[in-house]
């Protein structure tokens, strides 16, 4: 900040608020249409997750029917746990230029971001992993 008058002092302010409302408005338009689509290897069920990793849609191929409905249970729990670290991972990158690694900012935006780990409460637990599945594939 600098040293000078207070009128040297305000258009620094002012400047300062513009640049930061203008990388609020750009993070906000990146994650206003945002989705991760995540597609089993076996293309029997596709998952696309919004920005906080909520399910915004599924889809099911026919293979489906050959499955158990435990095995099915998994393999969709699976895909939207890892479209939903895939999103919450891009929300982040969205925000870090807005927030950077203000510990504050993070835990204020955290509800809204979905999990960030694979640890077994974001529902990525890999003993319960779907046969055949890869984690990171991306369709």
């Amino acid at each position: 900040m600098p040293h000078g008058s207070d009128d040297d002092i305000l258009r620094y302010l002012d400047t300062d608020v513009a640049k930061l409302s203008a990388r609020a408005q750009r993070a906000a338009e990146v994650v206003a249409g945002y989705s991760v689509t995540q597609v089993a290897p076996d293309r029997s069920v596709t998952v696309t997750v919004g920005p906080g990793g909520n399910l915004l849609d599924i889809a099911f191929g026919r293979s489906v029917g050959t499955m158990s409905p435990q095995r099915l249970a998994t393999l969709v729990m699976k895909l939207v746990g890892e479209a939903s670290l895939r999103a919450s991972g891009d929300v982040r990158a969205a925000f870090a230029d807005l927030v950077g690694e203000n510990p504050v900012a993070i835990d204020v935006l955290a509800p809204f971001i979905g999990p960030t780990d694979n640890s077994p409460s974001s529902g990525l637990n890999p003993k319960t992993a779907a046969p055949g599945f890869r984690t990171g594939h991306r369709p």
